[in-house]
Protein backbone atom coordinates (compact mmCIF):
# COMPACT_ATOMS: atom_id res chain seq x y z
CA UNK A 1 0.00 0.00 0.00
CA UNK A 2 1.42 3.70 -0.75
CA UNK A 3 0.60 6.58 1.04
CA UNK A 4 0.41 10.02 -0.05
CA UNK A 5 -0.35 13.10 2.64
CA UNK A 6 -0.50 16.16 1.11
CA UNK A 7 -0.95 18.34 3.71
CA UNK A 8 0.18 20.62 6.77
CA UNK A 9 1.51 18.33 9.44
CA UNK A 10 1.42 15.48 6.93
CA UNK A 11 4.54 13.51 8.98
CA UNK A 12 2.13 13.19 11.73
CA UNK A 13 -0.25 11.42 9.57
CA UNK A 14 2.83 9.26 8.32
CA UNK A 15 3.92 8.21 11.88
CA UNK A 16 0.43 6.43 12.73
CA UNK A 17 1.22 3.74 9.84
CA UNK A 18 4.79 3.52 9.62
CA UNK A 19 4.06 0.08 11.75
CA UNK A 20 2.83 -1.81 8.50
CA UNK A 21 5.45 -4.12 7.10
CA UNK A 22 4.17 -3.65 3.29
CA UNK A 23 3.19 0.33 4.10
CA UNK A 24 4.93 3.15 1.87
CA UNK A 25 4.39 6.38 2.81
CA UNK A 26 5.31 9.71 1.19
CA UNK A 27 4.20 12.94 3.62
CA UNK A 28 4.58 16.44 2.26
CA UNK A 29 5.77 18.47 5.02
CA UNK A 30 6.28 18.40 9.05
CA UNK A 31 4.61 21.92 8.92
CA UNK A 32 2.03 24.32 7.62
CA UNK A 33 2.05 23.86 3.65
CA UNK A 34 3.30 26.75 1.96
CA UNK A 35 1.44 27.92 -1.13
CA UNK A 36 1.96 30.12 -3.87
CA UNK A 37 -0.57 31.17 -6.81
CA UNK A 38 2.45 29.92 -9.39
CA UNK A 39 2.51 26.36 -8.34
CA UNK A 40 -0.20 24.22 -7.80
CA UNK A 41 -1.75 24.12 -5.08
CA UNK A 42 -1.09 20.12 -4.48
CA UNK A 43 2.75 20.47 -5.19
CA UNK A 44 3.88 17.79 -3.75
CA UNK A 45 1.51 15.52 -5.15
CA UNK A 46 2.36 17.12 -8.45
CA UNK A 47 5.99 15.95 -8.05
CA UNK A 48 5.22 12.75 -7.12
CA UNK A 49 3.03 12.02 -10.07
CA UNK A 50 3.94 14.55 -12.91
CA UNK A 51 7.65 15.70 -11.80
CA UNK A 52 8.64 16.77 -15.70
CA UNK A 53 5.61 19.32 -15.58
CA UNK A 54 6.55 20.43 -12.25
CA UNK A 55 10.46 21.02 -13.02
CA UNK A 56 9.24 23.04 -16.44
CA UNK A 57 7.14 25.46 -14.20
CA UNK A 58 9.33 25.75 -11.59
CA UNK A 59 12.17 26.47 -13.61
CA UNK A 60 10.28 28.98 -15.99
CA UNK A 61 9.14 30.58 -12.87
CA UNK A 62 12.34 31.21 -11.61
CA UNK A 63 13.64 32.83 -14.90
CA UNK A 64 10.47 35.00 -14.63
CA UNK A 65 10.56 35.96 -10.94
CA UNK A 66 14.77 36.86 -11.51
CA UNK A 67 13.38 38.43 -15.13
CA UNK A 68 16.54 36.76 -16.78
CA UNK A 69 16.86 34.49 -19.84
CA UNK A 70 15.23 34.01 -23.18
CA UNK A 71 11.65 32.62 -20.60
CA UNK A 72 11.53 35.60 -18.82
CA UNK A 73 8.49 36.81 -20.78
CA UNK A 74 6.92 33.66 -20.95
CA UNK A 75 3.81 33.41 -19.22
CA UNK A 76 2.93 30.35 -16.89
CA UNK A 77 -0.38 29.76 -18.54
CA UNK A 78 1.31 29.85 -21.74
CA UNK A 79 3.98 27.38 -20.71
CA UNK A 80 1.60 25.18 -18.92
CA UNK A 81 -0.42 25.52 -22.54
CA UNK A 82 2.85 24.33 -24.24
CA UNK A 83 3.41 21.83 -21.75
CA UNK A 84 0.55 20.09 -22.41
CA UNK A 85 0.73 20.11 -25.75
CA UNK A 86 4.44 18.65 -25.92
CA UNK A 87 4.29 14.76 -24.36
CA UNK A 88 7.97 14.48 -26.48
CA UNK A 89 9.74 16.90 -24.13
CA UNK A 90 7.59 15.07 -21.02
CA UNK A 91 8.62 11.80 -22.06
CA UNK A 92 12.27 13.05 -22.28
CA UNK A 93 12.65 15.07 -18.81
CA UNK A 94 10.96 11.52 -17.39
CA UNK A 95 13.70 9.49 -18.71
CA UNK A 96 16.45 11.75 -17.68
CA UNK A 97 14.91 12.32 -14.05
CA UNK A 98 14.72 8.54 -13.80
CA UNK A 99 17.97 8.03 -15.05
CA UNK A 100 19.65 10.78 -12.90
CA UNK A 101 17.59 10.33 -9.62
CA UNK A 102 18.90 6.14 -9.81
CA UNK A 103 22.18 7.41 -9.67
CA UNK A 104 21.78 9.68 -6.55
CA UNK A 105 19.78 6.89 -5.02
CA UNK A 106 22.44 4.18 -5.45
CA UNK A 107 25.18 6.42 -4.47
CA UNK A 108 23.03 7.93 -1.78
CA UNK A 109 22.48 4.52 -0.23
CA UNK A 110 25.38 3.03 -1.10
CA UNK A 111 25.33 1.76 2.72
CA UNK A 112 22.29 -0.04 2.64
CA UNK A 113 22.11 -1.68 -0.87
CA UNK A 114 19.06 -3.90 0.65
CA UNK A 115 17.03 -0.58 1.02
CA UNK A 116 18.21 0.77 -2.54
CA UNK A 117 16.93 -2.80 -4.05
CA UNK A 118 14.01 -2.94 -2.10
CA UNK A 119 12.52 0.53 -3.25
CA UNK A 120 14.53 1.16 -6.80
CA UNK A 121 14.59 -2.36 -7.98
CA UNK A 122 11.36 -4.28 -6.79
CA UNK A 123 8.75 -3.11 -8.93
CA UNK A 124 8.48 -0.27 -11.60
CA UNK A 125 5.61 1.21 -9.51
CA UNK A 126 7.48 1.73 -6.09
CA UNK A 127 10.55 2.93 -7.70
CA UNK A 128 9.05 5.37 -9.84
CA UNK A 129 7.32 7.18 -6.41
CA UNK A 130 10.90 6.99 -4.72
CA UNK A 131 12.64 8.90 -8.07
CA UNK A 132 9.71 11.59 -8.11
CA UNK A 133 10.12 11.51 -3.94
CA UNK A 134 14.07 12.50 -5.14
CA UNK A 135 12.60 15.27 -7.50
CA UNK A 136 10.20 16.46 -4.66
CA UNK A 137 13.00 16.55 -1.76
CA UNK A 138 14.89 18.84 -4.53
CA UNK A 139 12.29 20.98 -5.96
CA UNK A 140 10.58 21.52 -2.70
CA UNK A 141 13.32 22.52 -0.66
CA UNK A 142 13.18 25.73 -2.69
CA UNK A 143 9.94 26.53 -0.96
CA UNK A 144 11.10 25.69 2.39
CA UNK A 145 9.12 22.18 2.29
CA UNK A 146 11.08 19.14 3.63
CA UNK A 147 9.21 16.20 2.62
CA UNK A 148 9.48 12.83 4.35
CA UNK A 149 8.65 9.31 3.13
CA UNK A 150 8.52 5.70 4.90
CA UNK A 151 10.73 4.24 4.64
CA UNK A 152 13.01 7.04 5.19
CA UNK A 153 15.44 8.74 2.39
CA UNK A 154 18.19 11.02 3.38
CA UNK A 155 17.95 14.44 1.53
CA UNK A 156 19.37 14.19 -1.78
CA UNK A 157 18.31 17.52 -2.69
CA UNK A 158 22.14 19.03 -3.37
CA UNK A 159 23.35 16.11 -5.10
CA UNK A 160 25.77 17.96 -8.02
CA UNK A 161 23.90 15.62 -10.02
CA UNK A 162 21.21 17.32 -9.94
CA UNK A 163 22.74 20.34 -11.81
CA UNK A 164 22.40 17.66 -15.19
CA UNK A 165 18.93 17.64 -14.63
CA UNK A 166 18.64 21.30 -15.02
CA UNK A 167 20.33 21.36 -18.30
CA UNK A 168 17.45 18.89 -19.47
CA UNK A 169 14.96 21.40 -17.95
CA UNK A 170 16.68 24.36 -19.63
CA UNK A 171 17.37 22.47 -23.05
CA UNK A 172 13.86 21.50 -22.87
CA UNK A 173 12.25 24.96 -21.67
CA UNK A 174 14.46 26.15 -24.48
CA UNK A 175 12.81 24.17 -27.11
CA UNK A 176 9.37 25.21 -25.80
CA UNK A 177 9.99 29.00 -26.35
CA UNK A 178 11.20 28.24 -30.14
CA UNK A 179 8.35 26.18 -30.35
CA UNK A 180 6.44 29.96 -30.09
CA UNK A 181 8.23 31.69 -32.64
CA UNK A 182 6.66 32.23 -35.74
CA UNK A 183 7.70 30.01 -38.63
Amino acid sequence: TIYIFDCSYATKSMERIENGENCIAFAASDNALNYYPSLPCDIFTSCLLTPAKVSLLRQAQKYKDNNVGLLSEIEIQTMIDLINDSPEAINILENALEAIADRIAFLSLSDDQDLFFKLFRSDIITSKFFYNFLFAQRALKAISMEPKSFPPLPDTSNHPLWNLFDLHIDRALYSLKESLKPS
